[in-house]
């Protein structure tokens, strides 16, 4: 197998794996996908899933993201893995998939509907310490998704309804149905509406200039096995999970709460300090 389709592989297998973390309960082990021919190449159809061996899994923490789409996008996932076996001569319509992951590796076996193997796909420790969903992830926002909901109740009645904001004199100046308030700041990060991305305030030309703060939160520098989501530059993700991850810096970095500001096509999430 040349070097382009294995990477190419590779990548398709990390996708289907991240949605797989989301998918699959908390904690899973080993997991099992019945998978069926559908118009467009084979489609997911159930999941059932083993732990590490407890009585319920763990809950995932909120990430505001919709499970019926991240089916939608693990099928069109499926459907690419497909196509691309299939133009090295394995056919693969559907059948069961297995999975099986540790510490040090994950497995994933494509089986026909009598069980034979048509393809061994395996991610190694490092592969999976690079993906955006992991169980580093997971135990970092639920550490920290209560004290957001609160800061962000609080705030809630601190603001009131706004009605608008600028930036002036390195604050925010919102403008509330009791008048305008002024709030010191750290800029978190930006998420682009056309491109469905976010973008780190220490990646942003724009933010980048007062963003120390949240490179120093995140450990950008640091590179943290499991948890890439604070070191990437940047990431293709949902808006509600860009929410999610600005609420855990929020804070981390002692703030009221967080503030979205909408200005053309992007929205900066911003970390309010202190009403001045």
């Amino acid at each position: 197998m040349c070097g382009a389709v294995a990477s190419e592989l590779q990548a398709i297998l990390c996708a289907l794996h991240d949605s797989l973390m989301l998918l699959a309960p908390r904690g899973w082990l080993q997991a099992e996908l019945e998978v069926g021919e559908g118009a467009n190449g084979p489609r997911l159809a159930s999941i059932s899933a083993r732990g590490g061996g407890g009585a319920q899994p763990l809950p995932h923490p909120k990430l505001n993201l919709d499970p019926k789409q991240e089916a939608l996008r693990f099928s069109d996932g499926l459907a690419d893995l497909a196509a691309m076996l299939a133009a090295q001569g394995k056919s693969w319509p559907g059948g069961k998939i297995v999975v099986e992951r540790d510490d040090d590796h994950a497995d994933w076996r494509l089986l026909r509907g009598d069980g034979s193997l048509v393809w061994l796909g395996r991610l190694d420790r490092g592969a999976l310490d690079s993906l955006l969903y992991t169980d580093a992830l997971f135990a970092m926002l639920q550490g920290s998704e209560k004290a957001f909901a609160l800061l962000q109740a609080d705030l809630g009645q601190a603001l009131g309804e706004n009605v608008g904001w600028r930036e002036a004199e390195g604050t925010l100046q919102i403008e509330t149905a009791g008048g305008v308030q002024r709030w010191s700041f750290e800029p978190i990060g930006r998420y682009s509406l056309e491109e469905l991305s976010f973008t780190w305030a220490w990646a942003d030309d724009a933010l980048a200039r007062r963003s120390q703060r949240i490179h120093d939160v995140c450990g950008a520098g640091a590179r943290q096995p499991g948890l890439s989501v604070l070191w990437r530059s940047h990431l293709h993700c949902d808006e509600g999970f860009a929410w999610a991850l600005a609420g855990h810096c929020a804070v981390a970095l002692g703030a009221r709460g967080l503030f979205r500001a909408e200005q053309h096509g992007s929205l900066a999430l911003h970390a309010l300090m202190k009403r001045l």
